[in-house]
């Protein structure tokens, strides 16, 4: 048996499937779509660095605006420093008038002149403030309700109503322990014209109160207070003062004028009682222009008396002091 040889032809490729078509029309699409994706996200990251830059740009040339400002405001400071300490520097150099070839020499007052300088125009400037004395007394200024509380608080012995620069809290009438009893209290009193009253029982208990009667100046010469009517005898006014631009107030005897950076408030002559008088009373300022108050024995009683004070050499150095010269007084606010 002869054998049959099969013959074959060339093996042809099949046509691919519908599927297959589609699944690579799928993955082509993908491939497509993740590219436009990379280049989309590297524009986006290109824009936001390019913005980045741009406003790191702006903001490193407002630093350098700012630093600018600051340096040109520092230098402005520093002008305005050496203007002002120039400012408070006295000129006082002067040229001699027969060479200009004399360099120019400056003249310095000493401590001492400065602090008298400065003194005197403390005490001008508060005499501008209270320079009431001529002028007719204004009625009773109560401190208003809401104001601030502070300031300084004095009494005004001899008069009436306080100064243009302070409020008048109330106006009184003096008053104290009588000067010939061993007892009582040593200061003066403002005493109210308008008492109030708690729980009381009437008549007077010698032994067992201590009393209060009202004041009167004990002045046998016009001298110190020259330039008033008679006063011996007669009551003594009073003024509870509150100068709010102040918060301190000192009453500094001895002298009519202020220390440098402090301002009067009233000045006049040193009083107290008596020295052979049993009880002490303290001192303090009588207005020099004092007032009289009426009401009460105007006559030679009993009360806290007011007499003049005068310097009494010994222990006390004479000079400066002058034995039995009557002595002055100021009162003061800062």
């Amino acid at each position: 048996m002869s054998a049959e040889k099969v013959s074959y032809g060339p093996i042809e490729t099949g046509t691919p499937s519908r599927g297959e078509r589609a699944a690579w029309s799928r993955v082509s699409l993908v491939g497509v779509f993740g590219a436009v994706a990379l280049v989309t996200a590297a524009a986006v990251l290109a824009m936001v660095l390019n913005n980045m830059s741009q406003q790191m740009a702006r903001d490193h040339e407002e630093i350098m605006i700012l630093k600018t400002r600051v340096e040109k405001d520092r230098l402005e400071t520093m002008a305005l420093m050496e203007s002002l300490i120039r400012s408070e520097e006295p000129d006082v150099s002067v040229r001699t008038a027969d060479t200009e070839d004399v360099p120019e020499k400056r003249s310095r007052r000493s401590a001492s002149n400065w602090d008298e300088l400065l003194t005197k125009i403390s005490n001008l400037r508060g005499d501008l403030e209270s320079s009431d004395s001529d002028a007719p007394e204004a009625q009773d200024t109560p401190v208003k309700r809401g104001q601030a509380t502070g300031g300084a608080i004095y009494i005004r012995w001899g008069r009436k109503a306080c100064p243009s620069t302070a409020s008048t809290i109330y106006s009184g009438v003096a008053g104290g322990s009588d000067g010939g009893e061993t007892g009582g209290g040593t200061n003066y009193l403002c005493l109210p014209k308008n008492p109030e009253w708690g729980k009381y029982q009437d008549g007077l208990r010698w032994m067992i109160s201590a009393r209060v009667y009202g004041a009167q100046y004990k002045l046998l010469n016009p001298v110190p207070f020259s330039s008033t009517p008679r006063l011996h005898d007669q009551h003594v006014p009073c003024a509870v003062c509150h100068n709010q631009r102040r918060s301190n107030q000192l009453m500094i005897p001895a002298r009519k004028t202020c220390p440098a950076g402090w301002f009067p408030e009233y000045d006049g002559y040193l009083m107290a009682g008596a020295y052979k008088n049993p009880a002490a009373k303290e001192f303090v300022c009588m207005d020099k222009t004092p007032e009289v108050e009426k009401g009460g024995e105007n006559k030679d009683g009993n009360g806290a008396l007011f007499y003049p004070a005068e310097a009494a050499c010994g222990s006390l150095a004479c000079p400066p002091y002058v034995d039995g010269r009557e002595l002055t007084c100021v009162v003061c606010s800062q």
